[in-house]
């Protein structure tokens, strides 16, 4: 039989009985010591942290700081990375410390530690940036993060219509803006804060309408525009047209000059009827004369200058420009081409008649000789815009201007009265020509002579 008792000094008896006789025998360790736990670590984490509020000094913030704490997640190989706990900067082994310590030695599935600060305003008025609030999309939605400021700087653009239909090519269509700042908070809206950037997408403007704002040309680059609260500032639009007759959805805007989430914009329509465009003979004006005070051409005789001007020879589908005569008694059916004028040159090889380019600066510059060198006659001008539509050609004509050739001197006609030569007492002197004396416009290079000589030497006058 075998026994055996375990005391709590580690000591061990043993009792053996074998045949009617026992053994007895104890069992202890050469060497016995205690333990008590008094190994410890401590370590003292610590980061300070600063930070700025950058708004324009015409703003204030109500704000709350917060510090919270996140979990630490037990994953195989990971660390808490430094920036993420309060630290001093000479702790070198963190990454060391957290994987082999804390990690290995401890379950923190749990555990939280301090992450960061959180900033959450609460109220005020700001501007570049305004603080416009935010609220939770999925945990809490709809909870409310960051309460809205005051918005300083709120600039509106509205336009007096939105389309305009029927507009003649070469014609502007016209708008009037409107632009104001609806400040929340008037009083912080001076200075600098009252200036805003006025402007043309550029993108929604492919086809190259020409814009201009109170005359001045107005394009993406746009300009600074002064708006204060409580008064409407108003700007002249006008429209011409580019390449194309029809624009759709072209955005003005309006914009704070530093925060670019702030601002406002309007489109608006143009249709411009589908037509030659604009086309107008500039010099001479209307009722012309050609005399013999005209310009002479040793070839050709007299002309007077001709100035086409007034057109679009980078409008669509522009074609070319006739330059038109006919005699003031005959109609319509008589007008006689005097030269065609073409800005592309591919387009005038193909032509038939007498033909040349257009200039690079636009105007058209010609001479008009009229019939003949010496002779009278009544004519009208007139220049004829074409445009290709399809297979058939828009056409714009000018105004006509009328006007007269006379290069024929006026001639004595029949014999001067007295008929013999000699003037008596009572008798007057009378010359009849080819045609009727403008004697009001006669002026010293223009007027004639009447010379006599008296057949005796006496004369006298009473």
């Amino acid at each position: 039989m075998f026994e055996n008792n375990y005391d709590n000094n580690s000591t061990i008896d043993f009792k053996v009985k074998f045949n009617g006789s026992s053994f007895a025998f104890k069992l202890a360790p050469t060497f016995s010591y205690d333990t008590k736990g008094v190994g410890r670590e401590g370590r003292l984490y610590e980061r300070r942290e600063s930070f700025d509020i950058d708004f324009n000094n015409k703003s204030h913030l109500d704000f709350d700081v917060y510090r919270v704490q996140s979990h630490i997640e037990k994953q195989e190989g990971s660390s808490v990375p430094i920036n993420d706990v309060f630290t001093s900067q000479n702790l070198e082994n963190l990454t060391h410390i957290t994987r082999n310590f804390v990690l290995n030695e401890y379950d923190v599935s749990h555990w939280t530690y301090p992450r960061g600060f959180v900033y959450r305003t609460r109220g005020g008025a700001t501007a570049r940036p305004w603080e416009r609030g935010y609220k939770s999309l999925f945990y809490r939605p709809g909870a409310v993060i960051d309460e809205r400021t005051k918005q300083i700087e709120n600039p509106r653009i509205q336009l007096d219509k939105q389309s305009v239909s029927g507009v003649a090519y070469g014609e502007p269509a016209r708008f009037k803006v409107f632009l104001t700042n609806e400040s929340e908070a008037p009083a912080a809206a001076t200075e600098e804060l009252a200036y805003y950037n006025f402007y043309l997408d550029e993108t929604t403007n492919p086809n190259g309408a020409k814009l201009f704002i109170d005359g001045t040309p107005f394009n993406g680059n746009g300009r600074t525009i002064r708006l204060t609260p409580g008064e409407v500032t108003q700007k002249t639009l006008e429209v011409y047209a580019g390449e194309d007759y029809d624009y759709e959805d072209i955005v003005l805007g309006v914009m704070s000059q530093e925060d670019f989430t702030v601002g406002d914009e309007a489109s608006f329509d143009v249709h411009f009827l589908h037509d030659a465009g604009k086309v107008e003979i500039s010099s001479p004006s209307d009722k012309w004369v050609m005399n013999t005070d005209a310009q002479f051409d040793d070839d050709r005789g007299y002309f007077i200058p001709v100035v086409i001007s007034g057109f679009n020879k980078h409008q669509k589908n522009f074609d070319h420009i006739e330059f038109q005569y006919k005699e003031t008694a005959r109609g319509d059916d008589y007008w006689t081409n005097l030269c065609s004028y073409y800005a592309d040159s591919t387009l005038m090889a193909k032509a038939n008649g007498v033909t040349k380019m257009i200039p690079e600066n636009g105007n058209i510059s010609t001479k008009f000789y009229g019939d003949g060198v010496v002779m009278e006659n009544a004519y009208d001008l007139r220049a004829v815009l074409y445009c290709r539509d399809g297979n058939k050609f828009l056409t714009t004509s000018s105004k006509v201007l009328s006007g007269i050739k006379d290069t024929r001197r006026p001639q004595l006609f029949g014999t001067p009265e007295p008929t013999n030569g000699i003037l008596d007492v009572g008798e007057s002197i009378v010359f009849n020509f080819s045609e009727d004396i403008e004697y009001n416009y006669l002026r010293e290079t223009t007027h004639f002579e009447v010379r006599g000589e008296v057949n005796n030497d006496d004369v006298t006058e009473d």
